[in-house]
């Protein structure tokens, strides 16, 4: 494991515990996060996937441009278009079952390189009180890769895309911070 890769991503990242990190070894992590919304499971669940682009964070993107990315139900894949007329697909859509559940495969940012396994799901539950949406990342690689050492770190990550998320959601005029 690149250490100074750990480092950077330590850094990146606040310090605020943003979800919780169940597990973790040297050859894998499972992290959950739940948000709650404020609106019905069906909105939050349109707002997931067609306004991709408004709520997530451009900084944990190739291209630095929120607007390239998307969750491409065609092509089944979150991909993202590079300047160069190149692009990137970040994952695999696995699961769609509108209002209820989503569900993408693959490793996001570094981890697509380090040949890891992932299954990135969000489960939409709708209460009385609007939507509660809860995102669960298991990662699995050769223990060699030290997966452990970047758990912390994917958790505040992803825990700050679900903020984003849930501020977008959550917000009247449907803007994201």
């Amino acid at each position: 494991m690149n250490r100074c890769l750990i480092f950077l991503m330590l850094c990146l990242a606040p310090c605020v515990a943003q979800g919780e990190v169940l597990n973790s070894s040297s050859d894998g992590f499972q992290i959950q996060i739940t948000r709650q919304l404020d609106v019905d499971a069906g909105t939050a669940y349109s707002k997931l996937v067609e306004e991709f682009s408004m709520w997530y964070d451009a900084s944990h993107s190739y291209s630095g441009e929120a607007a390239n990315l998307s969750l491409d139900l065609e092509e089944k894949c979150m991909l993202e278009r590079l300047p160069d007329g190149g692009y990137v697909r970040h994952m695999e859509i696995v699961f769609h079952q509108p209002g209820k559940v989503f569900r993408m495969t693959g490793g996001l940012g570094p981890l697509q390189g380090m040949g890891v396994t992932g299954a990135l799901t969000y489960e939409f539950v709708e209460g009385d009180e609007g939507t509660e949406v809860k995102m669960t990342y298991n990662v699995s690689g050769a223990s060699s890769l030290q997966l452990d050492a970047i758990a912390v770190p994917v958790n505040q990550v992803l825990g700050l895309q679900m903020d984003r998320f849930a501020n977008h959601c959550n917000n009247d005029e449907g803007q994201s911070p």
